[in-house]
């Protein structure tokens, strides 16, 4: 664990937390860059420069801890940590700093003695972060004149509710006014801490513990993030999603006119055909599934365009299909498949395949093309958006059962195959249909747009579940 100790002008205590975290190295408080590789920073207590704001060098002051050091340009390499959702721990005076950074709730003022104490005092570890999993006992050195912590009842209620109070007071011998006896708290990421006792003085093993158990959870949670950020790159990149190279010619297209209700941006277009009836109609593209498993590539484009229709509110109506196939014998076997998975999941949903065409040309030898369209019919005051317009909205998510089928599957979309692919490995890229659920769903759908059982409702596509808000 790699520790970064920052120093204030006065700083008494900055050595003993060097050795309370042996791999660590001081970062000066006119410092402004993050160090590399630092996986908690402490902001150490014992230093007059945290009390006292002087207006300049000689002049009146004002004691109002923590204030000072705000000017330091150190307070860009805190704040850079808690964007970088690095750890952080402030004893004492570093406590104050958070506090008046905002970066922890509540604030710390004069002890109701009036007085500056310097003792041993008995506290008491919240079983979520102690050793055993129980409450646990500890002997702490205070030592400050402004350790009393105090706080709203509101910001109370939600300390307690987060279960951001992990050290209080528990010495009959001690009581500096501090809101229900709090000697530490946490942020609500439960990533910055905050405490008056000094664990470095007597080499406390079990805040130590904490502060290891700390990091670690972070460092998981940051490599977590990283892969989730990662493969959202790929997604949105991804040729599947952002259209980054035909976005250009599908501006080109007819969207615009009187009979058009809704054009490019929703889950399908919709036009008017008079009556207070709409056609909703959608057409999309499956080729790299088509190459890899035929049937089931060509079922879920079928079930993808049946969904983007009634996800309007519509009622599905017709199916089309217009395939492009390469001329070997590879290509012949493809095709069949396919026809069989779009014909078998249209007959089980209870959709028509109406029409279509086929193309044949060695160009789509490796790389078929089952383009396919739906259109469905759907009364004008039926139409549902895929947004959400009341920020109390319940937040229902609705789909088939999770499965490994269909991960990686628009990334995988978006990469071109070369001869030596191994088709085997793919497969799990693409997933299964379900036309009996998917079905239900349809039902279910269009029951809540046509009889208004709810207020508001909106439904839209993710991945291949369905989300329904409303009030």
């Amino acid at each position: 664990m790699k520790v970064g100790i920052v120093v204030y002008p006065g700083s008494n205590c900055d050595k003993d937390t060097l050795l309370y975290f042996p791999n660590a190295t001081y970062i000066w408080h006119k410092s402004n860059k993050l160090l590399k590789d630092i996986d908690l920073l402490v902001l150490p207590g014992g230093f007059a420069f945290g009390d006292r704001y002087y207006t300049n060098a000689t002049g009146e002051y004002i004691i109002s801890p923590g204030q000072m050091a705000l000017e330091s340009e150190v307070t860009k390499i805190i704040q850079k940590a808690y964007q970088n959702k690095i750890p952080i721990l402030g004893i004492c005076n570093g406590f104050q700093i958070l506090t008046k950074m905002n970066l922890l709730p509540g604030e710390l003022t004069l002890n109701i003695d009036n007085k500056f104490t310097c003792k041993q005092v008995k506290c008491e570890l919240t079983e979520k972060y102690s050793k055993e999993n129980k409450k646990e006992d500890l002997y702490l050195q205070v030592a400050n004149s402004y350790g009393n912590y105090q706080i709203t009842d509101n910001e109370l209620d939600k300390l307690k509710k987060n279960n951001q109070i992990f050290l209080t007071y528990k010495d009959e011998a001690y009581n500096n006014g501090s809101k229900e006896q709090i000697a530490g708290v946490c942020d609500k990421e439960h990533l910055i801490f905050g405490m008056m006792p000094h664990p470095e003085r007597t080499f406390d093993t079990s805040i130590k513990y904490m502060i290891e158990n700390i990091v670690t959870y972070a460092e998981v949670q940051l490599s977590y993030q990283k892969i989730f950020e990662n493969r959202i790159s790929e997604l949105m990149e991804s040729e599947h999603i952002s259209y980054k190279s035909t976005r250009k010619y599908l501006k080109k297209l007819y969207t615009k006119g009187k009979h058009v209700v809704q054009g490019p941006g929703e889950n399908a277009g919709i036009i008017d055909i008079g009556n207070d009836y709409c056609l909703a109609l959608r057409i999309e593209s499956h080729n790299h599934p088509v190459f890899i498993d035929p049937y089931q590539g060509a079922a879920t484009g079928v079930g993808g365009i049946l969904r983007d229709i009634f996800t309007m509110g519509a009622r599905p109506i017709a199916i089309l299909d217009f395939l492009r196939f390469g001329v070997d014998e590879n290509s012949e076997r493809l095709l069949k498949s396919t026809i069989n998975g779009i014909s078998d999941y249209g007959n089980c949903f209870g959709v028509a395949n109406v029409g279509g065409e086929l193309y044949r040309s060695e160009m789509y030898n490796k790389n078929p093309l089952v383009n396919v369209g739906c259109i469905g019919i759907v009364k004008k005051e039926n139409i549902v958006y895929g947004n959400a317009l009341e920020e109390n909205s319940y937040f229902v998510y609705v789909g088939s059962k999770t499965g490994s089928d269909g991960m990686n599957g628009a990334c995988m979309a978006s990469n071109e195959f070369t001869s030596d692919i191994d088709i085997e490995s793919m497969k799990s890229n693409i997933q299964k249909g379900d036309p009996f659920l998917e079905k239900l769903l349809l039902e279910a759908c269009n029951e809540i747009t046509e009889k208004k059982i709810v207020e508001e409702c909106k439904i839209w596509e993710l991945v291949d579940y369905y989300v329904l808000l409303w009030n």
